[in-house]
C-alpha cells in the first residue's frame, strides 16, 4: 500500500531498521483494485455489518435469478461462513469469506464491484492508483535496504486453487517481482495464510526459502517448518491490542525504563559519545551537562537499560516543577537493542510520567516526523525572520538584496534589562503567569536559562510603558563569526504583541554592535507583528541568513518542531536549540 511507502518506510529509515514488504504483483503492474481491498473498503464504508450481509445475499440472489447455480445455497453459505472470529463478528466474516473464496471468481468480482460502487462510490482504477505503491517506489525501498517478498499475483487463496492455476499465479508473481527479489532464495507470505502441500512443494522447487502463515504465535526457528512459520498480525500490536504479549517475552521484563539520577551521568555522557556524536560538548563537559540537565539528585533524562547497559536515552528540559511544560532533546536509541521500539517507549514514558502539561521540541529530525504523528502530536516548520544592517560588509550572511522594510512603529521606548532582579522588578510576572502562556516558563527557569548561563552571555530588553514597566521581555545574544557579528533573538516572554514595536531597538542594536543582521526563529505568532517591526521572512528572499556557526555553514536552515498542544508559541531558545555544540 502507498501508506507503507509514505508512513512505514520513513519510520523504519529513521530508526535504521529493515522492514519486510510482501506485495501482490498485480497491484503495481495492472493498476487494478484487488478483491481483498474492495472488501476492505466496502466494510470500512458500511455502517452496519448485518445490512451489508443482507446486501451480499441480495446480490447472490440476483445472480441465481440470472441462471447461475454452480455454488452452494444461501443456507449452506451462512452455515459454513457466518462464524465470528477473534477480529470480526459473524456477519463480517461471512462477507469476507463469501467474496474472497466461496463463490466462483467471476461472481465474486461482479458482486464486490457492485458493492464497492454502492458503498465507496469511487472509480476503481483511480482508487487503485492512489492505494498502491508503484514500481519506482518499491525500487526505492529495495535500494534503501528494505526486504521485498512475494504475496502472490492476484492475492488468491492459493491452497484452494486448482494446481495449474496455483502454479500460474506463483509463476506470474515471480516474473513481475524478479527485479526486487533473489530468485534463488525468496520468501512467500501466503495470501490469507492459505497454503497446502502442493503449494509448499511448488514454491520449494522454485527457490523459496521461507513461508509465512497467519498462525498467531512467535516462531521457533529451531522447530517450526520453515514453510509454515507463524507470525503476529498488525492487529496484535498497539494501538489495536496488546495481544502480542501473550506470545513474546515482555520487553519490560528485559529493559528497565526509568528516570536518571546523578549516578547515571557518566553512563549517559558515554552513550552520547558512542551513539549521538563523538566529542559532543554534552559527552565531554560534565559541568555543562549538569547545568542543562541536573536538578539536585535528579537528572532530566529517561533511560532504558538492559543488564545495567544503557540502550536508549531521551533528555528533557522542564520549564516548571509541577504540571509543567517541557522540551525534549537528545533522543537516541542503540539500534542493536533487543527492543526495536524502545525509543518510542521512552518518549511515551516521559509524557505519561514526567508530570507534563505540554511536551514539545524545536529542532526535531524530519525523519522522526512520522513518529510524532503516530502519537497524534502536531509537527511543523518554524519561520525564520531577519533584519539587515545596511551599513556593514557581510562576512556571515550572503546578501543579494539589501532592502529593509520600513518600521511601522517609530515611537516605542526601550528598557534594557541587566539582571534577573531587574526583570522581576520591571515586569509583572504574576500577570504573565495568569495569561496562561504556552509554554509557561517559571521564574527559576528564566533566571537559570538566560541570566546564569555558563557559556553564552544573553541580554534582555523590553518596551517601556509610561510607568517604566514592561509587558514582555526579549532575549538575545551576540554571535561572532568570520571577524563579524550577528544578533540572535532567541526568546520572548509576556505579551507577544510587543514584537510589533521592537524595530527601532533592533536597528539600535545592529548599529551598536556593528552586527550584520538580527534574526529569530518562531512558530505560533501572526506574521503581521513581524512585518510591523520591519522583519523579513527568509523564505521570501534569496538572501542566506546562516544558522550553523560551529562549524560555520553559509546556508539557510529549516528548523522543525513537534508539540502536544497546537496553540504553542516556540522560539529558537526553547529546548536545547541555542546551546554550544
Amino acid at each position: 500500500y502507498i501508506d507503507n511507502f509514505l508512513v512505514a518506510f520513513p519510520l523504519l529509515k529513521a530508526h535504521n531498521f529493515q522492514g519486510s514488504f510482501f506485495i501482490p504483483g498485480k497491484t503495481f503492474t495492472e493498476n487494478v483494485l484487488l478483491d481483498v481491498n474492495k472488501i476492505h473498503f466496502i466494510l470500512a464504508s458500511a455502517d452496519n455489518s448485518k445490512m451489508l450481509m443482507d446486501d451480499v445475499i441480495s446480490e447472490i440472489n440476483r445472480v441465481r435469478a440470472e441462471g447461475r447455480n454452480d455454488f452452494p445455497t444461501n443456507a449452506e453459505l451462512i452455515e459454513k461462513y457466518a462464524k465470528a472470529n477473534r477480529f470480526d463478528d459473524k456477519e463480517t466474516v461471512f462477507v469476507k469469506r463469501v467474496l474472497q473464496t466461496a463463490l466462483p471468481e467471476d461472481i465474486r468480482n461482479k458482486i464486490s464491484s457492485n458493492l464497492f460502487a454502492k458503498y465507496v462510490g469511487l472509480a476503481e482504477d483511480k482508487f487503485a492508483r492512489e492505494l498502491y505503491m508503484n514500481r519506482d517506489q518499491i525500487k526505492l525501498m529495495k535500494d534503501a535496504g528494505m526486504f521485498i517478498g512475494l504475496h502472490g499475483y492476484d492475492h488468491y487463496w492459493l491452497g484452494n486453487l486448482p494446481v495449474d492455476e496455483m502454479r500460474a499465479d506463483i509463476d506470474k508473481s515471480l516474473e513481475v517481482m524478479s527485479e526486487f527479489i533473489d530468485i534463488k532464495s525468496w520468501v512467500m507470505n501466503y495470501p490469507y495464510g492459505n497454503c497446502n502441500a502442493e503449494v509448499i512443494n511448488y514454491i520449494s522447487d522454485k527457490g523459496c526459502a521461507l513461508g509465512l502463515t497467519t498462525e498467531v504465535r512467535a516462531a521457533d526457528v529451531t522447530k517450526d517448518n520453515k514453510y509454515l512459520l507463524p507470525r503476529l498480525d498488525c492487529n496484535d500490536f498497539p494501538p489495536k491490542s496488546d495481544n502480542y504479549k501473550k506470545f513474546c517475552v515482555s520487553t519490560e521484563e528485559i529493559f528497565m525504563i526509568r528516570f536518571a539520577t546523578s549516578a547515571d551521568v557518566p553512563k549517559i555522557m558515554k552513550f552520547i559519545d558512542d551513539y549521538w556524536k563523538k566529542n559532543h560538548i554534552l559527552a565531554r563537559d560534565e559541568n555543562f551537562f549538569k547545568y542543562f540537565y541536573q536538578d539536585g539528585d535528579k537528572v532530566n533524562f529517561v533511560i532504558s537499560e538492559e543488564d545495567g547497559i544503557i540502550d536508549a536515552i531521551e533528555g528533557f528540559i522542564p520549564y516548571g516543577k509541577t504540571n509543567r511544560d517541557i522540551m525534549t532533546c537528545i533522543w537516541k536509541a542503540n539500534h542493536n537493542s533487543g527492543d526495536p521500539i524502545i525509543g518510542l517507549k521512552i518518549l511515551d514514558h516521559i509524557y505519561k510520567n514526567a508530570d507534563v502539561r505540554i511536551m514539545a521540541s524545536p529542532g526535531i529530525n524530519t525523519k522522526t516526523i512520522p513518529i510524532y504523528k503516530y502519537f497524534g502530536y502536531t509537527t511543523g516548520k518554524m519561520k525564520h525572520w531577519y533584519r539587515l544592517n545596511p551599513d556593514v560588509d557581510y562576512k556571515i550572511a550572503v546578501i543579494e538584496d539589501k532592502l529593509n522594510p520600513p518600521i511601522k512603529n517609530l515611537s516605542a521606548r526601550f528598557k534594557e534589562i541587566s539582571s534577573f532582579e531587574e526583570l522581576t522588578a520591571s515586569m509583572d510576572m504574576e500577570k504573565y503567569k495568569a495569561s496562561n502562556p504556552k509554554p509557561y516558563k517559571e521564574n527559576w527557569y528564566i533566571k537559570h536559562r538566560y541570566f546564569d548561563h555558563p557559556v553564552y552571555n544573553y541580554h534582555a530588553f523590553g518596551i517601556a510603558q509610561e510607568d517604566e514597566k514592561i509587558n514582555a521581555a526579549f532575549f538575545y545574544r551576540i554571535q561572532e563569526c568570520n571577524d563579524s557579528r550577528a544578533i540572535r533573538l532567541v526568546d520572548c516572554i509576556g505579551d507577544f504583541n510587543d514584537f510589533a514595536q521592537i524595530g527601532l531597538m533592533l536597528d539600535e542594536l545592529l548599529k551598536r554592535h556593528s552586527a550584520e543582521y538580527v534574526d529569530l526563529y518562531e512558530t505560533g505568532l501572526d506574521d503581521e507583528i513581524f512585518y510591523q517591526a520591519g522583519l523579513i521572512n527568509v523564505e521570501t528572499t534569496k538572501n542566506i541568513i546562516p544558522e550553523y556557526f560551529a562549524p560555520y555553514t553559509a546556508k539557510n536552515i529549516d528548523i522543525y518542531y513537534f508539540t502536544t498542544d497546537s496553540e504553542i508559541v516556540l522560539f529558537k531558545g526553547d529546548g536545547d536549540q541555542d546551546r554550544p555544540n
